[in-house]
């Protein structure tokens, strides 16, 4: 979908340009300064967390226990920021009145993420208001600014993955890449999609790969080191192998995917090790993705495969593919996996945007959003209003999102023709 009433007037000088950015700085200033002291239940841990870097050294957080059970399960990016974070502060009851201000990390990556798109563009194609077609979509910031989490940080680390990819800069890719899994479990879906950017890079850039390879082992050291100088390293790699999985086994926490097609309101209290054909319901949601993201992949991989055999790279108009792709493999995780959370499909709205912004189309990037804000709404009723409608119906959205895939694959198997895709 074209909108063709957007102006498409290009800045031509240096002094258009740092109008932008000052207008971008003083959003961001703007949305800093009203940022909602609320958030979701989750607080709680953040909380804990960091009073616990306040009072201790960071090194032995996956060690820390209430009634005996494991309370630090995020991987160590965050709790990095969290670390540095209280370090502001010279007292608990200071911090504890400004710990809403850590959304501003999430917060500063929805800016990143937005802005990015400057390094994926010719100076003659940017357009330095469309980043605002994100930035002033509720949906959005929703996830960062109300509910509080950091879905949004993980994205945009396997966003500059990509791009760096796209930009036959595989060092700073797989360095990107790596920080994405510092910060969460979730970007592991982009690792065949990240995989696949890079393989031609493999014979044409291999001193830059080699490179990468060293400077993400460098960087995770770095990572690592409060945890290794602790003694801490086992604990911490039980804890995220086996204490942050499988916490809560049922069909759907929340997210209004597949699953609430077919148990509805009653979705959140099924277990997914109940069986159906002889397999459990994960298993059946761990096939129905793994088909959906062979059939995302399938193009990317024959065009990264036949460039790798030629010895090229991915041709400049490959940006499409690579964020249609994404924005199809992240909808199919949240889609029919079990287990889901409401805002497991941030990153398909993110790259979504990246795909509308190429191909001047942006229909998914819209249901997408629609779909996305009515899921995060319904759970966390921020606005007070008539959840009962036809609107917010789980069943509804959830069709919603089955839509998005469709089109999403139909585009991604459409023939090209000079004016379609």
């Amino acid at each position: 979908m074209k909108i063709p009433w957007f102006p498409r007037w290009k800045p031509s000088s240096p002094l258009h340009w740092a109008w932008y950015w000052l207008g971008y700085a003083l959003l961001l200033g703007l949305l800093v300064y009203w940022l909602p002291e609320d958030s979701h239940g989750d607080r709680w841990y953040w909380m804990h967390w960091t009073r616990y870097c306040f009072e201790h050294e960071l090194g032995s957080i996956y060690s820390f226990r209430i009634d005996g059970h494991v309370l630090t399960n995020y991987h160590p990016l965050y709790l990095h920021f969290l670390n540095a974070f209280s370090g502001f502060f010279s007292d608990w009851d200071t911090l504890y009145a400004n710990l809403y201000r850590i959304k501003i990390f999430a917060l500063g990556f929805d800016f990143l993420g937005a802005l990015a798109r400057f390094l994926i563009l010719p100076r003659e194609q940017r357009r330095p208001w469309l980043p605002l077609f994100l930035l002033l979509n509720l949906a959005y910031l929703y996830n960062s600014i109300v509910w509080g989490q950091i879905d949004s940080v993980f994205t945009v680390w396997s966003l500059l993955a990509l791009i760096f990819g796209l930009r036959q800069r595989p060092d700073w890719a797989i360095v990107c890449y790596l920080l994405a899994l510092n910060t969460k479990l979730q970007s592991i879906i982009f690792l065949p999609l990240v995989g696949l950017v890079l393989l031609p890079s493999l014979r044409l850039q291999w001193r830059r790969v080699g490179w990468g390879l060293l400077t993400a082992g460098l960087v995770q050291l770095l990572l690592l080191w409060p945890f290794i100088r602790a003694g801490q390293l086992p604990v911490m790699w039980q804890t995220l192998t086996t204490g942050s999985v499988d916490l809560y086994p049922r069909t759907s926490l929340s997210a209004f995917n597949f699953w609430y097609l077919f148990f509805g309101d009653n979705t959140l209290f099924v277990s997914d090790r109940e069986y159906w054909g002889g397999w459990t319901y994960k298993q059946w949601g761990l096939l129905l993705f793994c088909l959906s993201s062979a059939l995302s992949l399938l193009p990317l991989a024959l065009r990264s495969l036949a460039c790798t055999w030629r010895g090229e790279a991915l041709a400049e108009d490959s940006a499409e593919l690579v964020f249609l792709t994404a924005c199809l493999v992240a909808v199919g995780f949240f889609y029919f996996n079990t287990q889901m959370h409401e805002r497991y499909s941030h990153p398909a709205l993110l790259m979504a945007f990246y795909y509308g912004a190429l191909r001047g189309r942006y229909l998914l990037y819209l249901l997408l959003s629609l779909a996305y804000f009515l899921n995060l709404e319904r759970v966390m009723q921020a606005f007070e209003w008539d959840y009962r409608s036809l609107w917010f119906q789980p069943e509804g959205v959830a069709l919603l999102f089955g839509l998005v895939l469709l089109l999403g694959l139909g585009a991604l198997y459409r023939p090209r023709g000079p004016d379609r895709h």
